[in-house]
C-alpha cells in the first residue's frame, strides 16, 4: 500500500512581523535628549544630588575598605563600619567612640542583648543610605552587612519570622530610642504611620502593635516619652475600624481586646473618637442593614408606582367627551389599550395627510409643466 503523500507544511506556517528592538535611551547630556525634554516632554534627566549621594552610600556599605570600627552583638555577630558614618547620627554611638579625654577612639563596642542582629543590620543600612528594608519575605529578613557570623549560625539564622512589617518598624523605633538617633526614629515612625493609616491591616496585626506599645510605662518595650506611638496606634485602630473593617473584623478585634490590661487603650480610643467627631465619617452600614434598607426602598417605589397608576386611571375615567371615555376605560389594562389605539389613529392620520400633500404637489407640478409646454 502506497504511503500517503506528505502534507504541505505551508498550511501550518505563518509569517510573524519582525519585532523591532527597543531604541536605546538617549544620553542625558546629549543635544538630542535636551531637545526631547523641550518638545516631547520625555527625556533622560541627569542624576540628582540625592541620587549621587545614595549611590555613594551603597558603594560604601558594600566595600570593606576603610573599616575602622565594629559593632558586636551579644550573639557574637560583628558589623564593621566607618566611624565617620556615625558622627552626627547616633549620639550614644558617637559618645562611645569618642569618649572623655581618651587619646585614641574606641575600635569596637559590645552591644546589649536588646540589640538583636537583624535590627543592627538594618541600622547599618540606614547609616549609609538613609533607609532600610523590613519585608516579611525570608530573602529580605537575612543579614546583609555582617562581617563575621559565629558558626554554626548563618545569614538566615537571625530572621524574625514572628514580626510583621509594622512590628519590625516598632522595634526599630525602640532601637532608635536607645541609640539616641532621631533620624532613624522618624523614618521608622513614618513607615508605621503609612501602614496603619493608608493600608488595610488585619485585627491581629493591630493588636500586636498595641501590645508592643503598652500604655503603661512600666510594661511597654518602647519608652515613647512623648506618647507619639500610642497616639499613632490608637488613631490607626480607629481608622481601621472606620475605613477598612467590617462588623466581623470589629467584633474580632474587640473580643481580643476584652481584658483589664487594655482599659487604658479603650479610654484613649473613646477620647480620640469624641474629639474627632467633625473629622470621622459616619459609620459604615453593615451588609444586613444595607440589604434591608434597599428592600424597604424597593417596596416604597413599588407602592408609589402602583398609586400613580391608580391616579392615572381615575384621571382618565374622569375625562368627559374624550376618546378614552368613548372606549369605556375602567381599568389600567383597558386604559393602556385605548391609549395605544389613539396613538395608532394619530399616526395613521398623519400618514394620510402626508400622502395627500404629496399628491397635491404632484398635480401642481404637472399643471406647471403643461403650462410651460
Amino acid at each position: 500500500m502506497d504511503a500517503p503523500p506528505p502534507q504541505s507544511k505551508a498550511l501550518f506556517q505563518f509569517k510573524l512581523a519582525p519585532v523591532e528592538p527597543p531604541k536605546p535611551k538617549p544620553e542625558p547630556h546629549s543635544a538630542c535628549n535636551l531637545l526631547r525634554g523641550v518638545f516631547r516632554k520625555s527625556w533622560q534627566e541627569t542624576p540628582s544630588v540625592a541620587k549621587l549621594q545614595l549611590n555613594h552610600g551603597e558603594c560604601l556599605v558594600k566595600t570593606s575598605l576603610g573599616h575602622d570600627f565594629a559593632l558586636i552583638t551579644a550573639d557574637g555577630v560583628e558589623f564593621k563600619v566607618h566611624r565617620t558614618m556615625i558622627l552626627g547620627r547616633s549620639k550614644m554611638l558617637q559618645d562611645s567612640i569618642f569618649h572623655g579625654d581618651a587619646p585614641n577612639p574606641t575600635l569596637f563596642i559590645d552591644l546589649q542583648a536588646t540589640f538583636y542582629p537583624i535590627f543592627v543590620d538594618r541600622l547599618i543600612t540606614f547609616l549609609y543610605i538613609g533607609s532600610y528594608s523590613a519585608g516579611e519575605k525570608e530573602t529580605l529578613r537575612i543579614l546583609h552587612n555582617a562581617t563575621h557570623i559565629p558558626e554554626p549560625s548563618t545569614e538566615e539564622s537571625y530572621n524574625r519570622t514572628d514580626l510583621n512589617a509594622s512590628a519590625f518598624h516598632l522595634h526599630m523605633c525602640a532601637l532608635a530610642e536607645q541609640l539616641e538617633y532621631p533620624a532613624l526614629y522618624d523614618h521608622a515612625y513614618n513607615e508605621i504611620r503609612h501602614l496603619l493609616l493608608q493600608t488595610n491591616m488585619p485585627p491581629r496585626a493591630v493588636k500586636d502593635l498595641i501590645d508592643f506599645a503598652d500604655a503603661d510605662p512600666a510594661t511597654r518595650v518602647i519608652k515613647d516619652v512623648y506618647g507619639w506611638i500610642q497616639n499613632l496606634v490608637v488613631a490607626g485602630a480607629v481608622i481601621q475600624e472606620t475605613k477598612h473593617w467590617n462588623w466581623g473584623h470589629r467584633d474580632m478585634f474587640r473580643t481580643s481586646m476584652d481584658a483589664d490590661e487594655y482599659e487604658a487603650f479603650w479610654n484613649m480610643h473613646a477620647e480620640i473618637k469624641a474629639a474627632s467627631l467633625d473629622v470621622l465619617p459616619p459609620p459604615k452600614e453593615e451588609k444586613g442593614q444595607k440589604k434591608g434598607r434597599e428592600k424597604k426602598m424597593k417596596k416604597e417605589r413599588t407602592q408609589r408606582a402602583s398609586q400613580a397608576q391608580r391616579w392615572e386611571v381615575d384621571g382618565w375615567n374622569a375625562l368627559s367627551n374624550s376618546r378614552i371615555d368613548e372606549c369605556g376605560a375602567t381599568a389600567g389594562g383597558r386604559v393602556e389599550k385605548c391609549r395605544n389605539r389613539l396613538k395608532k389613529d394619530r399616526r395613521q392620520r398623519l400618514s394620510e395627510m402626508k400622502d395627500q400633500e404629496r399628491r397635491t404637489a404632484a398635480v401642481l407640478k404637472g399643471l406647471e409643466n403643461m403650462g410651460l409646454d
